[in-house]
């Protein structure tokens, strides 16, 4: 499915690339202005930090109720008006392998800026779904919508609010994954060798392997598989895994 977005957004975008930005708006709340399929929507912000250009960006991240990302959308909230706006298309994302299969679809928006992982990869990359859900950006607000041609789950996938609403993540483990201990703040990497911008906070985390040059380990994390580096995760010794050591098997 073809992005449609206005050519008038995109001579923004380049803009605030170009000039560089600070952050978004402290908090924000999301309508939808129309009930299709895949609606148009609108953003109120407060506390709007004009970036460039009389625009503050942020960033909608669209889930369906597997958890599996459908579209994301980097735009402009007007700092004189307060309000941005638009629209979801569904199989955008890079790393999706399908339009969604399950509602409700969740609408997360995040504080982004030009200098994190969807400015510099752009919106819908994998690269930025991955930024979004190391936790690395702000949650400004959520929403929930139910298209009519979509069928209904029997709960949403919550994002900035996991284990509130309820967490269906689907995400299929491998079979002899150990949970591990970071003891310390650790950069997240999409792949290895390559960054995501943000950091991993202290605590456990399941460790899928290792890559091929035994340098960075792949674990689970919002549920999402990301990379870390190997030397800053240790075996966790709080029951029931006790000292386990972490997989050495070779995985993609």
């Amino acid at each position: 499915m073809t992005l449609r977005k206005p050519f008038l957004f995109i001579c923004i975008l380049v803009m605030l690339v170009a000039a560089g930005a600070i952050y978004a708006a402290t908090s924000a709340s999301i309508s939808f202005i129309d009930s299709s399929d895949e609606p148009h929507y609108t953003v109120t912000g407060t506390g709007l930090v004009d970036d460039s250009g009389g625009c503050d960006y942020v960033t909608m991240l669209m889930t369906d109720a597997t958890g599996a990302i459908t579209d994301i959308d980097t735009f402009c909230i007007v700092t004189v008006s307060g309000v941005g706006f638009d629209e979801t298309d569904w199989w955008s994302y890079a790393g999706a392998s399908g339009d969604p299969t399950l509602g409700p679809i969740t609408y997360s928006l995040f504080d982004t800026s030009t200098t994190d992982a969807c400015f510099t990869y752009g919106e819908n990359t994998v690269e930025c779904g991955t930024y979004l859900l190391s936790g690395a950006a702000a949650c400004l607000a959520e929403s929930y919508y139910q298209p009519a041609g979509l069928p209904a789950g029997s709960a949403a996938f919550p994002v900035c609010s996991r284990g509130v609403v309820g967490d269906v993540c689907t995400l299929s483990i491998p079979e002899g994954s150990v949970v591990g201990d970071a003891p310390f703040s650790t950069p997240i990497y999409y792949s290895p060798g390559n960054s995501t911008g943000a950091s991993l906070n202290p605590g456990t985390y399941i460790v899928v392997g290792q890559d091929a040059t035994e340098s960075y380990y792949k674990i689970v994390l919002a549920c999402q598989f990301v990379w870390v580096p190997k030397n800053m995760l240790q075996p966790s010794y709080l029951p029931p895994q006790n000292g386990a050591p972490l997989p050495t098997r070779i995985v993609n």
